[in-house]
């Protein structure tokens, strides 16, 4: 049989001065390499033949004789119940040579596997039988017969049976036949759910506010899982220090559980400042001011003011939270915006007034309407215009974390119109929609598709159409190797000025690497056009070097446009800081 490459030196002594001491190489063959790490792990050699000296002979035979029996207690667990033990030794001056060769002969494999629910009661727990990490065939392994124990009684009770435990628990091994069983029975219990509720130390915002941030209801099957995502949607909400939710057994009436969550507010007015730069706004200065708990009532009002190169947004926001779920709420936006560009100036103030219904499984839908007044100048040509925009949105979030699995994504999209007959100087409707899917791949790579697209139905010429409400393409979130809104429709003197329709998509394989720091290849299509029968994509492709801090990300493009000779790369960066 080969040896197996690996060697354990162990100094048993250690040179003092000019003295002599014996070294013992130990050479491990004939295991698996899964296993041998386990064996050389567990026959260390005592103290008493590490000390300084020449080794001990009479500890050194007690150390052989004991070395069989260890090596099976080694294996046992992972399946080897007929293991041999041999062992040679060459003792050559101050060193000795020890060989040990184990033949771990046949493996026990699992011939059975049974587990059975006993109540017979109208509710009864969901058994993830397939999920048990050791199935018919396999090797028998301890580690993984206690691992499955331990998860399937944690799915039972996770399920609301709180009392739920093992009435016979085996695992017979015949090894003679070299087969094992497994025998599983639990008797679950009664279902145990929800019960009041209680909150202390957040006096100053409304019990009803804060029921919305819970993840169940009194009467509700109970749910370690419920409980945690109740935990973290407290913690997501920025407004408490401290946030801990318990359960109360011991305190349960008849079956419902009481649960008492223990709030620490922060301080109600927040104000930050931030510094950042970007390749599509130039250098900029931020500020925001928070009031988490306007009138104590559980309201946010926000003010929030950008200044930068190219663009200055003055912009505020008041919520009104709604008490069916954590998504529901009626929102007012309003503001200034300005936008100084290659391609147009332009700039507007808005109103708007916004109501969000949530639903299950991270979906959002809003109505809103919009009122905005717009100066803009697109290639030299003018326009005042008002509209009143009503519409509709939807966004669907999926996080890896919140699936459990090995993807997420990210939908949005939203109808819109203004119509001459409803207080507009404009007759249009656009339909806009963009998608993002992050998938997790081995090696501690990722793979992100976006893709977002937009299309115009008007009845007006589109010269009268405002810089805000036509599509251009190009930038560090669009088509990355060509300048931010430069992609479009031109003029005849070779000016974009924006399309009634838009398409773009990229694909970005990352790698991270050690700490926080990450690369990227991407590959960017896209552009702005007038017509579904004739249109350009423009492609850029690149690479990137990504840098997450705690106060803000770094993100580093240098990209080049593809088929475009005149063209030279063109460098996106992105970095911005808050405290």
């Amino acid at each position: 049989m080969p040896r197996i490459a690996g060697f354990l030196l162990i100094f048993l002594c250690f040179a003092l001065g000019t003295r002599v001491c014996a070294e013992v190489e130990i050479v491990l063959s004939g295991l698996p390499p899964e296993s041998q790490q386990r064996v050389l792990e567990s026959i260390v050699p005592p103290p008493a033949l590490r000390n300084p000296g020449p080794v001990n002979r009479m500890w050194f035979a007690r150390y052989l004789n004991q070395l069989p029996q260890k090596i099976r207690e080694v294996l046992e667990p992972l399946g080897y119940y007929h293991a041999e033990v041999s062992t040679t030794q060459d003792v050559r001056g101050d060193r000795i040579l020890l060989q040990i060769h184990v033949d771990p002969g046949p493996a026990v494999t699992l011939a059975e596997l049974r587990i059975e629910l006993l109540d017979e009661r109208p509710e009864r727990p969901e058994l993830a039988r397939t999920s048990f990490p050791l199935k018919g065939g396999d090797v028998l392994r301890d580690d993984l017969y206690e691992k499955g124990k331990a998860e399937l009684i944690a799915q039972v009770r996770d399920q609301g049976f709180l009392e739920a435990r093992y009435t016979r628990h085996e695992l017979q091994v015949d090894r003679e036949k070299n087969q094992a069983r497994i025998l599983l029975e639990i008797s679950a219990g009664q279902r145990s759910r929800f019960g009041t509720v209680t909150f202390s130390g957040a006096e100053v915002y409304p019990e009803r506010f804060l029921r919305r941030y819970l993840a169940f209801e009194q009467g509700e099957a109970f749910s370690y899982r419920l409980l945690g995502k109740t935990q973290k949607q407290l913690r997501d909400s920025d407004r408490f220090r401290k946030v801990l939710v318990v359960s109360k057994p011991d305190e349960r009436q008849v079956d419902q559980v009481p649960i008492g969550i223990e709030l620490e507010p922060r301080k109600r007015y927040s104000l930050r400042p931030g510094v950042g730069y970007g390749t599509d706004t130039g250098a900029r200065v931020s500020l925001r001011y928070l009031d988490y708990n306007a009138w104590q009532l559980g309201h946010q009002f926000n003010l929030d003011l950008l200044l930068a190169e190219q663009l200055q947004n003055y912009t505020g926001s008041y919520a009104f939270p709604g008490y069916r779920n954590l998504n529901t709420g009626l929102n007012l936006h309003g503001g200034y915006r300005a936008e100084q560009l290659d391609s147009y100036t332009n700039d507007y103030i808005f109103a708007e007034v916004e109501q969000t219904y949530g639903f299950a499984g991270g979906r959002i839908g809003a109505v809103f309407v919009r009122s905005q007044y717009e100066n803009s100048d697109i290639s030299g040509d003018s326009t005042s215009t008002g509209f009143l925009m009503p519409g509709v949105r939807y966004t669907e979030v999926q996080l890896p974390e919140s699936t459990g699995k090995s993807y997420g994504f990210h939908i949005q999209g939203e109808f819109r119109f203004s119509d001459q007959a409803l207080l507009s100087e404009l007759s249009l409707m656009q339909l806009l929609g963009s998608g993002e899917l992050f998938l997790s791949l081995p090696l501690r790579m990722s793979l992100t598709l976006r893709v977002q697209g937009a299309t115009t139905m008007l009845d007006n010429p589109f010269a009268e159409i405002p810089a805000s409400l036509r599509f251009f393409a190009g930038g560090d979130r669009s088509v990355r190797g060509y300048a931010y809104q430069s992609l479009g429709p031109k003029d005849e003197t070779g000016s974009v000025i924006g399309g009634k329709h838009l398409l773009s998509g990229s694909v970005e394989l990352g790698k991270r690497l050690g700490g926080n720091w990450g690369v990227a290849l991407f590959v960017d299509m896209g552009n702005a056009f007038d017509s579904w029968e004739d249109y350009t994509l423009e492609t850029g492709a690149g690479m990137g070097l990504r840098y997450a801090t705690p106060v803000g990300p770094l993100q580093i493009d240098l990209a080049s446009p593809v088929g475009q000779a005149n063209l030279s790369p063109r460098l996106h960066v992105g970095i911005g800081f808050g405290w």
